[in-house]
C-alpha cells in the first residue's frame, strides 16, 4: 500500500509540462534512432553502389590496357569512365573535387614558374598548362 501511496503522491506532483516535454524528448530519440538508421543504410547503398563501378571500371580498364589499342582511344576511355564517375558524385562532392583541382593545379604552375631553369617553362602561362592537362582527362 506504502508504494501505491508513493506513486499517487508523484503523479499528483508532476505538471503537465514536464509530462509532455518528457514524451518530446522520447519521441525525439526514436525519431533520430530510425532516421539514423535509414540515412546509414541509403549511405552504405551509395557507398557499395560506387564501390561496384569503380570495380567495374577497374576490370574493364585491365581488361582493355591487355588489348593493343592505341594510347589515344585508352585516354579517351579512360575519360568515359571518369565521367561515369563523376555522375555519381553528389554536387558539393563535385564542388570540392574542383577546388581541389584549383589548388593542385596553382601548387604545380607555382613550382614551374620557381623553377623555371630547371623545367624550360619561361613561355608556360596558367592557360597552357590547363589546356595541356586537358589532354589528360
Amino acid at each position: 500500500m506504502e508504494k501505491y501511496e508513493t506513486l499517487t503522491i508523484l503523479l499528483d506532483n508532476l505538471s503537465s509540462t514536464y509530462v509532455f516535454t518528457l514524451i518530446l524528448t522520447t519521441a525525439t530519440i526514436i525519431c533520430t534512432f530510425i532516421c539514423s538508421k535509414y540515412v546509414n543504410s541509403c549511405l552504405q547503398k551509395k557507398n557499395d553502389q560506387m564501390k561496384t563501378t569503380a570495380n567495374d571500371l577497374r576490370n574493364e580498364d585491365d581488361e582493355q590496357n591487355s588489348n593493343e589499342l592505341s594510347k589515344g582511344f585508352l585516354g579517351q576511355i579512360r575519360s568515359a569512365k571518369l565521367r561515369k564517375l563523376e555522375e555519381l558524385l553528389t554536387e558539393e562532392q563535385k564542388v570540392e573535387e574542383k577546388n581541389i583541382e584549383k589548388e593542385q593545379l596553382a601548387a604545380i604552375y607555382k613550382l614551374l614558374k620557381e623553377q623555371e631553369s630547371i623545367y624550360q617553362t619561361k613561355e608556360l602561362d596558367e592557360n597552357a598548362l590547363k589546356e595541356q592537362l586537358k589532354l589528360y582527362r
